[in-house]
């Protein structure tokens, strides 16, 4: 099955959502060192159910843009998504601090990474919290038929 194919109630669900509030604007943070087409099958309905706007930051990419991240980008391009892209050889930590202090607008962070960032931000991610920034951590379910293996964005 492919990772963009959704059910359909789940589909309506996030598109009744994002029509809520349309000038919410979402950080997708990515770590590239773990990126894959399931986390990004899961950022998609996230970012579809939360907002029209989103900001995707890739950190940890050497490579530029891969097939894959490009795919996804199409599908938020198609779901009438906008999105800035941003890529980065810095690690996500450092760079979701940069960002949110840069584009004081988004209260919504979407991360693969949310335990590192914790560990990395400890008091300010606390700190974040109590400002109004909502933290949501992409979480996939385990695969017992085979492992996925990282992969570069």
């Amino acid at each position: 099955m492919h990772p963009y194919l959704f059910l359909r109630k789940d589909f309506l669900r996030a598109k009744k959502l994002a029509r809520a509030d349309p000038s919410v604007r979402v950080l997708l943070a990515l770590d590239g060192f773990s990126l894959d087409n399931e986390t990004l099958a899961t950022a998609f309905v996230q970012c579809l159910g939360l907002s029209r706007q989103v900001d995707v930051l890739v950190a940890n990419c050497n490579f530029g843009v891969s097939p894959m991240l490009r795919d996804f980008l199409g599908r938020l391009n198609q779901y009438g998504i906008e999105y800035r892209l941003t890529l980065s050889e810095s690690m996500l930590a450092s760079q979701v601090a940069w960002y949110t202090q840069r584009f004081p607008g988004i209260r919504t962070v979407v991360t693969n990474d949310l335990p590192g960032l914790k560990l990395s931000l400890g008091t300010d991610l606390g700190r974040s919290s109590a400002e109004g920034y909502r933290w949501i951590g992409l979480a996939k379910a385990p695969r017992r038929d085979r492992e996925s293996l990282p992969v570069r964005c």
